[in-house]
């Protein structure tokens, strides 16, 4: 390695709360068949502290096969969350009747010009069989591989 140059990974190690769990997987089951999307906030600081849920309707013109944040509503509430010292730590989003894996449409929507809009947040994506929730997973950007991996 040249002199001066240095790589530097962060390893998020993020722990949503069981009661911050439950909203969310309520969401999925209550939009199935359709994608359910939200966020999870945190307040700011040196310590990781979750504090609420957002879920968001899915303006998605077939919200069975992907979901779409409205871009004003989602600007209001940034601009919200940030007078109240909180950010969106999480993304989370539903796959109705298919695994939870972050797809080639979460990586395009997640990465809009080949690099991610908000490396700093992670991606929950669950998937939600027959009205239930069948499986979770929790996907990073990881620098070196340059792709969103759990």
């Amino acid at each position: 390695m040249a002199p001066g140059f240095a790589i530097i990974c962060v390893v998020l190690h993020i722990e949503i709360p069981p009661c911050l769990m439950d909203e969310i997987t309520s969401h999925a089951r209550r939009a199935y068949p359709e994608e359910c999307c939200g966020m999870v906030l945190r307040r700011q600081g040196p310590r990781e502290h979750w504090t609420r849920v957002m879920p968001f309707k899915n303006h998605e013109a077939e919200p069975c096969k992907a979901y779409r944040i409205d871009p004003f509503e989602l600007l209001g509430f940034q601009k919200k969350v940030r007078s109240c010292g909180e950010e969106i730590g999480v993304i989370y989003h539903s796959h109705p009747d298919a695994p939870a894996w972050f797809s080639a449409k979460d990586e395009a929507v997640a990465c809009p010009k080949g690099r991610p809009a908000n490396p700093e947040r992670a991606h929950l994506v669950l998937s939600v069989v027959n009205g239930e929730v069948a499986g979770q997973e929790l996907y990073r950007w990881d620098p070196l591989r340059r792709k969103y991996e759990a």
